[in-house]
């Protein structure tokens, strides 16, 4: 094999590492997106529950 196609070779595997790595790092940030998104929802429902558990604790209460 030529110095040249060994280059090119180099350069090919190199770029192509380089994408795989790119799309590795994509899925993680996109996996930790949804997970935050879906933390984030889940402690906003549960906080609606709360709040709406206070206030009807709140009218049965007297005063």
């Amino acid at each position: 094999m030529s110095r040249t196609s060994r280059r090119l070779l180099m350069a090919v595997e190199a770029c192509v590492l380089a994408v795989i790595l790119l799309l590795c790092a994509a899925d993680q940030f996109t996996t930790c997106e949804t997970i935050v998104k879906v933390n984030l929802q889940q402690d906003l429902q549960q906080l609606f529950l709360l709040l709406k558990e206070e206030t009807m604790i709140g009218e049965f209460t007297p005063p």
